[in-house]
Order: C-alpha cells, then structure tokens, then sequence
C-alpha cells in the first residue's frame, strides 16, 4: 500500500484492481553506455513481467522499458519510455523521481522547498496534481536543483514523507510524473509512454 511512497528512481504503477508492478524488479536489465571525459550516454532497458512483488498474473502481459541517460557538462538529461501490448488496463503510471529532504538524526530542521512551474508561475508542489507543468524546482541547504521538462506534464508529491529507520535514516519525498494523462481513469497500455526531462542547476 506503501508503493508511491518508495524513493526508487523508476518506472510503477498499478491496475485497476490494485496490483503493483514496477521496473525497480526487473533482474537483469541490459546496460550499455559510451562514456568520454566531457560526458556520453547510458541506456538501460528491460521487461516489467506480471510475476513480482509476490503477486501472480499482476500484468497480463509484459511492459517493454528503456532509460536514456545523456550526461553534459552543464545537465544530465533522462528519457523513459514503456511500451505495452494493450492487453492491460492501467489505473496509474508514473516515472517517480525521489527527492533527497535531509537526515532524520543530522538534518532534523533543514527546510526544503519544492514548487512547480505552470503558465510561466512558481507555486508550491502539492500532492494534488498540478497540470501544465514545465519545470520542478528543488532548493534545500545551500543550493538548488531544477528539473526541466521536454513538454509540459501533469505532476504531483507523494502523499507523504518516506523515513528510512533502518539503515541510512534519510528522509525522502517522490515526485510523481502522471505517465498515462487519462484524467485518472484506466486505460489501456496500447503504444508507447515516454517522458524526458533535464536535471540541472538553479538559481535559489
């Protein structure tokens, strides 16, 4: 119940019956890359099967996935695409991007600032969708991040904070990157779902 709260970077999302799937369990993806000094690409590709999460028949058919990494001097640019057979409705689809917040035992009072770029305005990121959106902006200690999008997408916060008690004690939100556009109804995975974005630094 927990899964848009995981910090994974990666492709999830679920039925309309509610079953989960996600490209963070595929096994053995393929890697490649060419790699110089000033930057390059990699490009990691795979299959989201129907049997993960201990569930049976999640997905009726399988989901083709594929990342491009492009590293610059200046940004890194991240392409995703999936790609299914139509044979499964979906409920929800996101590209899930996990923001860093700061460390529950060393950064208990670091404010964190999120917003949304849409119609040419800054405002504060929600977990209610916000359409339109053309850029995220992440400013938290002493420096900012922003993350540009190809075209303008439909986004949204997790509904809440992600603590990890266990191990690293970091504190995490995801942004969420509406992958179907469907106006929150089912529909069926029939062609290919892409979304790219530049992540890049930015003025607080």
């Amino acid at each position: 119940t927990e899964w848009r709260l995981w910090p994974i970077h990666a492709v999830s999302g679920c039925t309309p019956d509610g079953k989960v799937f996600t490209s963070a369990r595929i096994v053995d993806p393929a890697v490649t890359n060419t790699l110089a000094k000033n930057g390059g690409t990699v490009q990691v590709s795979g299959v989201i099967t129907g049997d993960q999460l201990g569930q049976t028949n999640a997905l009726q058919d399988s989901i083709g996935y594929r990342r491009i990494f492009t590293i610059g001097k200046k940004n890194l640019r991240v392409e995703t695409r999936v790609s299914g057979g139509g044979k499964d409705m979906l409920a929800e689809l996101y590209e899930t991007i996990p923001v860093y917040m700061r460390d529950l035992q060393l950064n208990t009072n670091v404010p964190v600032r999120i917003e949304f770029k849409a119609d040419g305005k800054w405002m504060e990121a929600t977990r209610d969708y916000q359409e339109k959106v053309t850029d995220v902006k992440l400013v938290r200690f002493n420096g900012a991040v922003q993350i540009v999008f190809d075209k303008p997408r439909r986004v949204k916060l997790s509904s809440e904070e992600w603590a990890d008690t266990f191990l690293s004690r970091a504190i995490c939100r995801n942004l969420l990157i509406d992958m179907l556009e469907n106006g929150d109804k089912p529909v069926a995975l029939n062609e290919s779902r892409t979304v790219a974005y530049r992540i890049e630094p930015a003025a607080k």
